[in-house]
């Protein structure tokens, strides 16, 4: 369904942004996540401070282009092609 697209696309863009799931994890998984940590880690997790993440724009990527952009972020440099735009 798309709204469950659209919700799982917003936390892998926060994910990816932040390294954690804070403001777009649903209230159920919220309290999975906090009983878990209560109940089998021992602990009280300590929420970090929400902060608003900004989705970052996407560009199309020809197909011949993806193997030098792949082999350009195992060797973490630009390619030539992108650095262009």
């Amino acid at each position: 369904d798309q709204a469950d697209r659209k919700q799982v696309e917003a936390m892998y863009d926060e994910l990816m942004h932040t390294g954690r799931v804070e403001i777009n994890l649903p209230a159920d998984d919220r309290s999975v996540r906090d009983r878990h940590a209560i109940e089998v880690l021992g602990r009280i997790t300590q929420n970090p401070p929400v902060v608003a993440v900004q989705a970052t724009p996407k560009i199309e990527i020809p197909f011949k282009a993806q193997a030098s952009l792949m082999h350009a972020l195992q060797m973490r440099a630009a390619p030539t092609w992108l650095a262009a735009r």
